[in-house]
């Protein structure tokens, strides 16, 4: 890529990046909110996995830039680790929504485009750091995801996990090929994180 790029991109990477930092950041929880208004206003007190996931894989693959963005990606994945992991009878799964006041606010259902976004971040941390205790943490998180999301009997994966009633093995769609294909593309692309 020709510097002139490279220098292009690195500036959109560092505003994009700036408005969560000046804006979002918890200091004391050391984690970002995920509900900011286009003004860089905080809107709700809520982290949700999909936006946590995002900002730590954002973070973790800027880091080859600038060693700052670890150090957020590591509050952020220490932030995941201990709030918004569930153990049931199935596994482990990503609690959807975590609220800075509130604590966790429980889920009904799971939906497997949720819960493979949370193995985003958590996949590119491992990849740039070499985490054996994120690659465990993977692991672990691919029994629950397996046990909710994969049909036994029709074979691929579901879309809605209920915990009342269960995987509905009727809910496929496009997303059900590609997101557990991408999370199992990323995982097996290491040979330290060999799926279950």
């Amino acid at each position: 890529m020709k510097t002139k790029n490279v220098e292009q991109c690195l500036k959109i990477l560092k505003n994009a990046s700036k408005i969560f930092i000046d804006h979002g950041y918890n200091k004391n929880a050391k984690v970002f909110y995920s509900d900011l208004d286009n003004r860089g206003v905080v809107t709700s007190q809520n982290i949700h996995i999909i936006a946590l996931s995002r900002l730590i894989y954002g973070f973790s693959y800027s880091s080859k830039y600038d060693n700052t963005y670890l150090e957020y990606a590591k509050e952020c994945v220490d932030f995941l680790l201990k709030n918004m992991i569930i153990s049931d009878e199935n596994g482990q799964y990503f609690l959807p929504t975590y609220d800075l006041e509130k604590g966790p606010l429980p889920a009904e259902e799971l939906n497997i485009w949720e819960q493979s976004y949370g193995f985003c971040g958590l996949v590119e941390y491992a990849r740039v750091t070499g985490d054996i205790t994120v690659i465990e943490a993977i692991r672990e998180l691919m029994i629950g995801y397996i046990n909710r999301f994969k049909d036994p009997e029709k074979k691929g994966f579901c879309f809605n996990y209920s915990f009342k009633n269960g995987s509905d093995y009727e809910s496929k769609a496009f997303q059900t090929v590609i997101y557990p294909s991408v999370s199992y593309t990323h995982l097996a692309g290491d040979s330290q994180m060999t799926l279950p």
